[in-house]
């Protein structure tokens, strides 16, 4: 690693709150280190790491864990970081269910509660539900709530930034015109934080899944209709008013939609979302019309996602929703059809983290929002 020092134009003030946020993030990323190789790693001089660590466990945010080996002189220090000090709150909410993930600073998961609900909704139901079990995650795991810092929710909706008000919700239409984030923060009496479901799920599979070490990358969601996560050069890309990735309004056809009581929903997922699968298959029991059906859905499904490599040349294109979780045999079979479309080269992957994908996600962007507001103003 570069010497962090070397950031210029920097003032003594941002030197320390950088040096600040890189000893920590350091300090969290090992089960336990000491002073001195924090200095070494860092190549920061061992007053400066001293005077940091210092001011971290007053804080409460590092933790002294006993002697560590010695090279022939006083035993070292071994410290660790503290994840008790704070927990977030993850929510992915679908169609049908919500999941809650509360996890501790380090993104550990320390309870997961998953309910199940009628399709048909209305926004106060949605809001009395989310609050009920985040509630009641917090009281079964037994943390004060005075720790829990932030609530962080992925909906299946367009978000618009400034005002973080619906716009636009076609699989739940009740939803639109509702301020999801502030009516939560009021109820709850937390931080709430709110972003498209599609937007969460790229977050927790580049955290932990298939978009690992990876800066490039999409997220396609194939639910009841059909959407994309991007991430470019590592940040999430939402566009001018949260539209970004609302790829079921493409036209990958020349005419018109050939049903207009669907109209509701764009060209692009009333040719192959898991809606457009349904309707498909409906009435079909033989395996052979039945495969001609899916071929139909994913050969559709391949323009949509030509055209996203087209324009936005990602490292990995991966798909989430429940045709791809149970064979490889899709995914290879879209790999093919976009092969045949497209010379550009794109991994194309069936999402490792499944149903999970938000709740995780919504974890990973509570724990960031929660680092930048306490250590690391010039960092995400």
């Amino acid at each position: 690693m570069a010497n962090i020092k070397n950031h210029f134009g920097s003032t003594i003030k941002s030197l320390q709150e950088i040096n600040l946020s890189v000893v920590l993030d350091r300090i969290k990323s090992q089960e336990a280190t000491t002073k001195a190789e924090l200095s070494r790693e860092l190549q920061l001089s061992q007053p400066t790491v001293s005077r940091i660590v210092d001011l971290l466990s007053d804080r409460g945010y590092v933790v002294e864990i006993g002697p560590g080996e010695s090279s022939g002189g006083k035993k070292p220090t071994l410290i660790r970081f503290n994840p008790d000090i704070a927990y977030v709150i993850g929510v992915g909410v679908n169609i049908d269910f919500i999941e809650i993930v509360l996890a501790d600073f380090t993104g550990t998961t320390v309870k997961r509660r998953y309910e199940k609900f009628d399709i048909y909704k209305n926004p106060e139901h949605m809001i009395e539900t989310i609050v009920t079990n985040v509630k009641s995650i917090i009281s079964q795991a037994r943390i004060r709530k005075s720790k829990i810092k932030v609530v962080s929710i992925g909906i299946p909706a367009c978000i618009e930034p400034r005002t973080n008000i619906i716009r636009d919700c076609p699989s739940i239409p009740l939803w639109e015109g509702t301020n999801v984030k502030e009516i939560l923060a009021e109820k709850l009496k937390m931080e709430v934080l709110t972003d498209n479901m599609m937007n969460m799920s790229l977050m927790g599979e580049r955290w932990k899944g298939a978009a690992k070490g990876i800066d490039n990358a999409v997220y396609v969601g194939m639910t009841t209709g059909i959407s994309a996560g991007l991430l470019l050069n590592g940040n999430i890309y939402r566009g001018y008013n949260g539209s970004a990735g609302e790829i079921g309004y493409m036209y990958t056809r020349g005419r018109e939609l050939e049903n207009q009581k669907h109209i509701k929903y764009g060209q692009f997922e009333s040719l192959c979302s898991e809606l457009a699968l349904k309707r498909g298959l409906e009435g079909k029991n033989g395996a052979a019309d039945r495969g001609k059906i899916i071929e139909k859905i994913l050969r559709n499904m391949s323009f949509g996602i030509a055209n996203l490599i087209s324009m936005f040349n990602p490292e990995v294109i991966i798909l989430g929703g429940e045709l791809f979780y149970h064979s490889n045999k899709y995914i290879d079979m879209i790999n093919q059809y976009v092969g045949e479309l497209i010379h550009f080269h794109v991994n194309i992957i069936t999402s490792s983290l499944k149903e999970d994908a938000v709740a995780i996600g919504a974890v990973d962007y509570a724990i960031k929002h929660l680092e930048n507001q306490i250590f690391s103003p010039f960092f995400n």
